[in-house]
């Protein structure tokens, strides 16, 4: 809320990281809640975005991904703890779930990398 009203975050970019951020958004939405299925768990597991912290960490960092201003990188920073702890836990619990938290910051952290070289090369 205090990054939107005082112009910490602006919703504005149109790059190939901003649609790559809402493609992770829509997986948060859409593709997490199917995953139970896949490992033959029942629909009752199954992880909803705004009700269980991955799926709403993973949406978060895809909005993150599609906004500008001097707040996008602090704010960063929570889902992508939250999303490795998540991971580190579901890999020492043997869940073969855990790939889904890694696989979300690997593509954030990787987008983030190649926009810092591009917006580096563009300007020297």
């Amino acid at each position: 809320a205090i990054g939107g009203v005082s112009r910490g975050l602006v919703f504005d970019r149109k790059d190939m990281a901003a649609r790559i951020g809402l493609l992770l958004a829509l997986a948060g939405i859409f593709a997490y809640p199917l995953l139970p299925s896949l490992f033959g768990r029942p629909w009752t597991s199954a992880e909803t975005f705004g009700l269980a912290p991955d799926p709403t960490a993973v949406v978060t960092l895809g909005f993150l991904l599609t906004a500008g201003g001097g707040l996008t990188l602090p704010l960063l920073v929570i889902p992508v703890f939250w999303l490795l702890l998540s991971g580190i836990t579901l890999r020492t619990m043997g869940d073969p779930q855990a790939w889904m938290p890694f696989s979300a910051t690997a593509i954030a952290v990787g987008v983030l990398v190649v926009r810092r070289i591009l917006s580096a090369s563009r300007r020297g």
